[in-house]
């Protein structure tokens, strides 16, 4: 039996098992006061993040949370130094089962969650952690129109420091000076 909670809250523990059982469904939104390490990772969260979860056990007998979380950011772009929105898009499947996956050798196919000391998984620390996994390594626009810095060539290189010496020509010197 499905149970649907259109935006609900949920609480930040929850017991994975019990949900699991009852095949739960949920759809909420996660405001960004309780999302604080995401908000110190990015200029500004600018849509509470829309968080869809599924808790059923699968063939295996495996409790199992699969769902997606979106959330609307505003990041910093590293090449122009201007905001700009993106969305990030996370979806998930993970198991508390570590050892009933690893015994079924599925590990690879969940990712492992842990339970705190009394059996309840902290979910909003998940959700802020698969948020943040999914920020990009390097903020930029995604349309190149919208940066002020254009190309797809970058370099770094200090244009008024010498060129590096080549390592051969050491090599080249050495073998000018044994052929003497």
């Amino acid at each position: 039996m499905s149970q649907d909670n259109s935006l609900c809250a949920l609480p930040e523990k929850i017991d994975l098992e019990r949900l699991s059982e009852q095949d739960a469904v949920y759809e909420t939104k996660l405001n960004h006061e309780i999302m604080t390490r995401l908000s110190d990772a990015c200029e500004e969260i600018e849509e509470p993040a829309l968080v869809k979860l599924h808790f059923y056990k699968d063939l295996q007998g495996l409790c199992t949370l699969e769902g997606e979380i979106s959330c609307k950011l505003k990041l910093i772009c590293e090449r122009c130094g201007k905001p700009f929105s993106t969305k990030i898009i996370a979806p998930f499947c993970v198991t508390s089962d570590k050892e009933k996956a690893a015994e079924l050798k599925i590990e690879d196919r969940l990712d492992i969650v842990d339970l705190d000391e009394d059996g309840l998984f902290n979910l909003y620390a998940f959700i802020e952690d698969t948020l943040l996994l999914e920020l990009p390594t390097v903020a930029r626009h995604e349309n190149e129109d919208e940066c002020d810095v254009k190309g797809t060539s970058w370099t770094y290189k200090d244009e008024n420091a010498e060129e590096a010496l080549n390592p051969f020509a050491v090599l080249k010197d050495l073998k000018g000076k044994l052929n003497n």
